[in-house]
């Protein structure tokens, strides 16, 4: 179980780790494609699987509850370890991503890169940054992405 815990969190680590996954995953049919009879059909079949799977991926399937909540964790820590931390780009990506239903990975990618951009900003403001270690993470209160914009996480 907790290896298919380290491979979510690796698959969300960043937008194109999924599809290096797709292609190393699809990769090697192309050196053996002599051997397919009706190589055609065969690979447009694997085409529309793989395509079908990343819509599925980015814009279907719903985040993780693991990968939400080690997000939050990290933006707590963040937070609490750096006195002049801003979320003002999580904020308006919070706004903006945060709708009605439940959070994809299209959405949650762009948050981490609201994310990565504050934490950015916050080094620039304080010329360096201090962090916890990952094993020492806090699980505040908020499990989902999206509760942090009702809340008064910031």
């Amino acid at each position: 179980m907790e290896d298919l815990k380290t491979l979510i969190l690796m698959v969300y680590a960043d937008w194109f780790i999924i599809l290096l996954i797709v292609y190393l995953s699809h990769a090697p049919l192309y050196f053996i494609r002599k051997s397919f009879p009706d190589q055609k059909k065969f690979f447009l079949t694997m085409g529309v699987g793989a395509f079908g799977f990343l819509m599925l991926f980015y814009l279907v399937l719903p985040v993780p509850a693991t990968v939400q909540e080690r997000f939050i964790s990290q933006v707590d820590n963040l937070k609490n370890n750096n006195h002049q931390a801003s979320f003002h780009n999580l904020k308006l990506g919070l706004n903006n991503e945060c709708g009605k239903s439940y959070l994809k990975g299209y959405q949650y990618f762009i948050l981490l890169k609201l994310y990565r951009a504050d934490m950015d900003a916050t080094f620039e403001r304080q010329k360096s940054l201090s962090f916890n270690g990952v094993d020492q993470l806090n699980q505040p209160a908020e499990k989902k992405v999206c509760d942090l914009k009702n809340s008064n996480f910031f």
